[in-house]
């Protein structure tokens, strides 16, 4: 039992130094500004972990800032994907069509709509 206590008390430790190194990579990380687009007559909702919950408009643009390594989501059928992943490919005030881009990513996933 005190084994089982000390390892378990080790791991929490570890784990907390690596989320602290993980944390402070993605705070050191670069962003960037570019925009998403919805070119479609229906609202798409999207997810942006630890920063927002955008709900893009019919017809509308949002312009978003964020780190590079952020993940972007959409939720089909009570489950989270990754729509993309910020990368340096991103130019800066580039215009991304998330409509275009989600219907490639509902077709790769195999997912209907």
């Amino acid at each position: 039992m005190k084994n089982t206590a000390l390892f378990l008390c080790i791991l929490a430790i570890f784990l907390g130094s690596a989320n602290k190194v993980f944390s402070q990579q993605r705070e050191d990380s670069p962003s960037v500004k570019f925009t998403l687009q919805n070119s479609t007559l229906k609202s798409i909702p999207l997810i942006i972990p630890s920063v927002m919950n955008p709900n893009l408009s019919p017809f509308s643009k949002s312009g978003v800032e964020v780190k590079i390594g952020q993940e972007i989501l959409f939720r089909e059928n009570g489950k989270n994907y990754t729509l993309l992943i910020v990368d340096e490919k991103i130019k800066p005030d580039q215009v991304i069509d998330v409509a275009a881009l989600l219907k490639d990513r509902r077709q790769e996933l195999g997912l209907k709509k």
